[in-house]
């Protein structure tokens, strides 16, 4: 296995400012670091490799502490980007900055950083807004225009973005999200799939009151995952209302999550809990501790998609590892061989025991 390098994040980094660079964002002299950090929305030790970078590129020249930064060969950095495109040129296109997104999901896109450029890929990082977009917009086709990408990689892709790309001819594969009839192959966990055992889990455990907050999906996905939910509970006789089972909201951050858990204790007394990813259970968390909810004894707590950290928590949870290998070898299989364009494929995530699930208190009875 090759290892992977530690400063991908800063590479996709130096992307970005170059790409401002491209459009004459800045001239003579770039912002400060931490003006500069917070326009970006990368972080500033982030943002700080990745100038060390360019100047070691020689398209910026470092002028001293607290000095800012020269912009001094942006011309030749030009010409070799132009010569990379010439190359194979992969663009990954996501609908936030990196520092948000989940922490295993990076660790996929760091570890296809490294693979993809090892087998002489360049790789370009862009934000674009197709997770709240409609209809494709004007300046995705400018940007295609300007990059001219080989292939391109949506992180959690919408049906949005999947139509574009197939109405335009382009390339492109979601790592993540979801395509309607498949018009961009998708490579992911399928939360489906890890759902069934998660709720057998708790089923099996005692509880009957159990809950799945939905925050900011795409309604296709929220609807397999509803459709998954309610089967598990026929099958068992269990009641399943979907409102308190699986409430929804096109929102999504911290406070949307206290709000969810918050009516789902109060109103609907639930003990058994699934949260797609570890930062929902983390804005969870500070709701039951409020509260005095102790796991496994007041709430029982499985994350479908959980991240290295979460070993880390006491008590230790259930969840299931993100399979980072499998889904990197596809992603460089798909990149290699253009004939398999249209294979999507689904991972199975491993189950990690934990100690977060315990038989129901009084609550339950």
């Amino acid at each position: 296995m090759k290892p992977v390098r530690k400063n991908n994040l800063a590479d996709l980094a130096a992307e970005q400012v170059l790409a401002e660079l491209r459009r004459g964002t800045w001239t003579g002299r770039l912002p400060g670091v931490r003006a500069l950090s917070a326009w970006l929305r990368i972080s500033p030790p982030t943002l700080a490799r990745a100038l060390r970078l360019l100047v070691e590129r020689g398209v910026l020249e470092d002028m001293g502490p607290r000095r800012r930064y020269r912009i001094s060969g942006i011309e030749s950095a030009l010409a070799a980007a132009s010569e990379a495109v010439a190359r194979r040129h992969l663009l990954i296109l996501n609908h936030q900055p990196l520092s948000l997104i989940a922490n295993a999901t990076r660790d996929v896109i760091e570890r296809i950083v490294a693979d993809a450029s090892a087998a002489g890929w360049t790789i370009g990082y862009e934000i674009i807004d197709f997770f709240n977009a409609r209809r494709p917009r004007r300046s995705w086709d400018e940007m295609m225009a300007a990059l001219r990408p080989d292939a391109t990689i949506g992180v959690f892709g919408r049906p949005v973005l999947a139509d574009w790309a197939a109405a335009r001819g382009h390339r492109m594969m979601f790592l993540g999200g979801v395509s309607e009839n498949d018009r961009v192959p998708v490579y992911a966990m399928r939360l489906t799939e890890l759902l069934r055992p998660a709720l057998r889990k708790l089923i099996a455990a005692g509880h009957r009151r159990i809950c799945m907050p939905l925050c900011e999906r795409a309604p296709a996905f929220n609807e397999r995952l509803v459709r998954m939910m309610a089967a598990e509970f026929a099958k068992t006789g269990l009641p399943f209302v979907e409102r308190i089972n699986t409430p929804q909201t096109g929102y999504a951050g911290p406070e949307v999550t206290h709000r969810l858990v918050v009516q789902a204790l109060e109103r609907d007394r639930i003990t058994g809990w699934v949260f797609i990813d570890w930062r929902e259970y983390i804005a969870a968390q500070g709701i039951f501790h409020r509260r005095g909810v102790l796991i496994p004894e007041d709430a029982s707590v499985i994350v479908l998609v959980g991240e290295a950290v979460t070993r880390w928590h006491h008590p230790p949870l259930c969840h299931f590892a993100t399979p980072v290998e499998a889904l990197t070898r596809q992603v460089l299989h798909w990149l290699e061989n253009f004939s398999d364009s249209h294979a999507g494929r689904s991972f199975a995530g491993e189950w990690v025991d934990g100690e977060s699930i315990a038989p129901p208190g009084d609550a339950e009875t």
